[in-house]
C-alpha cells in the first residue's frame, strides 16, 4: 500500500508560521514519496490567492511555492480548494492559483475518512 497523508490547511498566509509550515510539508511528503493532497479550506484559501502582497509582514507570498509544487513531474501533490471555504470568502475560480482542484463538503469529508494519515495546519 502506499503511503499517503492529507494536510489541511485553514489558517491563513500571514501572521502565523502554520501556513509555511504546511507548504513545506506537502513539499516534503511528495519528496519523501508519500502520494500527498492538499486541502486549503476556512482561512487556508488566501494561501491560495494570486497577487499576493505580504506588505511589511516580513512573510512572503506561498503562491509561488504552490506553483512550483503545481509544476513539478509526477509523482506531485494534489492541490484541493474548499468551495465552500472560498464562496464564504468571496472568492472564485478567477482568484485562486491555476491547477488546483475545487471539493464540495462531502468531498472533503469523504477524504477526511478515506486517508490514513491528516495533518492539521
Amino acid at each position: 500500500m502506499a503511503k499517503s497523508v492529507c494536510i489541511l490547511v485553514r489558517r491563513a498566509p500571514y501572521g502565523v508560521i502554520q501556513a509555511a509550515e504546511a507548504v513545506r510539508h506537502i513539499n516534503g511528503a511528495v519528496a519523501n514519496g508519500f502520494a500527498a493532497t492538499a486541502v486549503f479550506a476556512d482561512d487556508g484559501i488566501y494561501v491560495l490567492k494570486t497577487g499576493q502582497d505580504a506588505g511589511s509582514t516580513s512573510f512572503t507570498s506561498l503562491g509561488g511555492a504552490l506553483n512550483d509544487t503545481l509544476a513539478k513531474p509526477e509523482p506531485r501533490a494534489q492541490i484541493l480548494v474548499h468551495r465552500p471555504s472560498a464562496e464564504a470568502r468571496g472568492l472564485g475560480e478567477d482568484d485562486l492559483i491555476s491547477g488546483v482542484t475545487w471539493i464540495s463538503d462531502s468531498e472533503l469529508a469523504e477524504l477526511m475518512a478515506e486517508t490514513p494519515n491528516v495533518m492539521l495546519f
